[in-house]
């Protein structure tokens, strides 16, 4: 098996592979047969190798970087998130400084929102001035962490079953179809022998078309469809025209070790059964691009449409959804049509479905608002145009990835693919994929069944419902900063530029403020310190971007905006200079909505906006006024006065209060 069949059958993900060769015995065999099995999508080989290779040497960067792509791609997201922590660590010349991006997203696929809006936050305090594709994603993930966590608190109505061994295997099911009550088609990437044999003689896995009966107990044994002897040839995703005449699938044919020209063909039933398989013309076809995952539906009572996914030119970005209609009984078709950015991304948008009855048009993508990896999302076709994507919701959608939603043309159950905790595996727990069926508890409210898929939440928050469940947002700065030693009221410096200086001092403050302590107490000091700096001061600047996304949407539309924000200092010193002081801390914080996203802000900060937006601060500095008994005040006392997490946390401003008109 090759990855460029796991991109294009199923769509870039790791699949079975277990060609360990064990008779690699020195280093210099094991990184090149690490690299080959890497390049052969072979992950699980290429993890296993760097693992071996990091018994070795403890400290190889590359071995450690290497190892968590390769758990990754693999899936193993427990183990790729372990080696990410250590590359962050041990990464001191920054040879891999996509690594704590990585180390967010894993954690986000497991459902670690906290942490992964934490490392998010961090890595674009990194990156934000760079403006790169990584820098601009964890930005916006840092908003998606949050509504993660709200949306999976708001569960749909409905049974989720993992359907039996009779159709799932320890390896991967995917795509599948119900035709009528009677017949379940899907497609299985299976070994091509014994997969138990010896590694040197490792079976090749393929592809191929199935379909199953029902029978009175449920689903029974499958069979193969379209019989294709070549193992270098890999069926899958088929779907068929509404009256059951024609068939449509992608047929993918290996070029070499490492690349794979998928292409999608269609078949004609007759009294003989299935005819030899035709390519579609070049108007789907595109020479030197993937074609794959069609799905063929009557748009009107004289024209089909075939949506299907492609990389080729003219898209968003990586694999688009395209669609192409065709007059001619399905056998030619028009110039394809990208379905734009109210769809695809600028990521990957795979696995489209489009239900006849709604209008809806259901997909996954990874580029969009989602709870982790793919999340399967619909759009609504309104006289040919689609209107905004919505996620479909938890536990439809979870932390690993959700794909090939499907309706059943009887009833609005259906199935979908998941690679979530419980599947059957040999190795990893959620290396691969599996076939679902949901069922609706009861008909949504305020819609008929045969019209409507997902029910509307009864209240859905609004933008200032967001930012209000933010407050209070609190942020954190080091002694005497910004600007120490002056008694102005306004600094030059932004809220980004003061935190960047502030983490680089937490080794400091570990070292000060566990000075002369032993054993147990060090520990607990460096915890308390490290905890500090982890969940207040680096969470603050994530929900400061959150709260700047929220606010930039706020007055983009219009609203007269007013924020009040309180300003706290340590009692080191006097409550005049302390004032001060609190006055440049929210004036840093300012300057950051002014400088935030390029400026986009700062116009509804000096004056009111033709479109009504504008943004008035309402500033409380409170200097030490406030701040908790029994913090040190003493100067020559720092580890207490200075470096201890109590004296810390007087150092602050918050932003309390919000309200939008």
């Amino acid at each position: 098996m090759r990855k460029k069949i796991a991109l294009y059958i199923i769509a870039s993900f790791a699949l079975i592979f277990q060609n360990l060769n064990s008779f690699a015995q020195n280093k210099e065999d094991k990184i090149r047969f690490a690299q080959e099995a890497s390049n052969d999508g072979d992950y699980y080989s290429a993890a296993m190798y760097y693992e071996d290779l990091l018994t070795e040497d403890t400290t190889n960067i590359d071995f450690i970087f290497n190892a968590a792509e390769s758990f990754r791609k693999y899936n193993e997201y427990d183990k790729s998130e372990k080696y990410y922590q250590i590359a962050t660590k041990k990464d001191a010349a920054l040879k891999y400084p996509e690594s704590l991006f990585w180390l967010a997203m894993v954690q986000k696929n497991q459902g670690k929102y906290d942490d992964a809006a934490i490392n998010f936050s961090e890595f674009y305090r990194l990156k934000s001035n760079d403006n790169s594709y990584f820098s601009n994603r964890a930005k916006d993930e840092m908003t998606n962490c949050i509504w993660a966590k709200k949306i999976k608190a708001d569960s749909l109505d409905l049974i989720i079953n993992h359907l039996d061994r009779t159709i799932n295997s320890p390896y991967s099911e995917f795509a599948p179809r119900q035709l009528s009550d009677s017949i379940l088609c899907f497609s299985s990437i299976q070994p091509n022998g014994d997969p138990t044999q010896s590694e040197l003689l490792s079976p090749v896995y393929i592809s191929r078309l199935y379909e199953a009966p029902m029978g009175l107990f449920g689903w029974e044994k499958p069979s193969k469809i379209q019989n294709e002897e070549n193992p270098k040839i890999h069926l899958g995703n088929a779907c068929y025209s509404s009256d059951y005449e024609r068939m449509y699938f992608t047929r993918c044919v290996e070029r070499n070790s490492s690349a794979l020209d998928c292409e999608i063909y269609f078949s004609e039933k007759s009294a003989k059964g299935w005819s030899v398989p035709e390519k579609l013309d070049k108007q789907i076809n595109r020479a030197g691009y993937t074609s794959t995952q069609p799905f063929i539906c009557n748009w009107d009572k004289e024209t089909d449409a075939l949506f299907f996914v492609s990389n080729r030119p003219g898209g968003k970005g990586n694999l688009d959804i395209w669609c192409s209609k065709s007059k001619n009984n399905g056998k030619s078709f028009d110039e394809p049509v990208n379905l734009g950015e109210k769809i695809n991304s600028v990521d990957n948008e795979i696995t489209p479905f489009f239900d006849i009855k709604t209008k809806k048009l259901y997909y996954s993508s990874d580029g969009k608002q989602g709870i982790g990896g793919f999340d399967i999302f619909s759009s609504k076709s309104i006289n040919e145009k689609w209107d905004s994507s919505e996620n479909i919701g938890y536990p439809i959608n979870t932390s690993y990835n959700d794909l090939y939603f499907t309706i059943n043309q009887n009833d609005s159950d259906g199935y979908f693919v998941s690679n979530r905790p419980g599947i059957y595996y040999t190795k990893v727990s959620t290396c691969c994929y599996d076939i679902f069926s949901y069922e609706w508890l009861h008909t949504p409210k305020k819609a008929k069944k045969d019209t409507i898929l997902i029910a509307k939440r009864d209240t859905v928050p609004t933008v200032e419902d967001k930012i209000k469940a933010l407050l209070p947002l609190t942020l954190y700065f080091h002694n005497d900063e910004p600007n120490p030693n002056t008694t102005q009221i306004y600094t030059n410096k932004n809220y980004k530029q003061t935190l960047d200086a502030y983490v680089l001092l937490k080794d400091k403050y570990r070292k000060e403020y566990s000075r002369g302590l032993r054993n147990e107490e060090k520990t607990k000091a460096i915890a308390d310190i490290d905890d500090f700096f982890t969940n207040y001061v680096e969470s603050g600047f994530a929900k400061l971007n959150i709260f700047c996304e929220l606010l930039a949407q706020e007055l983009d539309s219009g609203r007269y905006v007013k924020i009040k924000v309180r300003g706290f200092c340590s009692p080191l010193a006097s409550g005049e200079y302390n004032e001060y002081l609190a006055k440049r801390r929210i004036n840093s914080m300012l300057n950051y909505l002014k400088s935030y996203n390029n400026g986009s802000m700062s116009k509804y900060i000096e004056s009111d906006q033709p479109n009504g937006g504008r943004l008035i601060i309402i500033q409380e500095p409170l200097g030490e006024e406030k701040s908790s008994l029994g913090v040190s005040d003493n100067p020559q006392d720092q580890r207490n006065s200075v470096y201890s997490r109590s004296a810390a946390f007087e150092r602050n401003i918050k932003i309390l209060y919000y309200d939008s008109e």
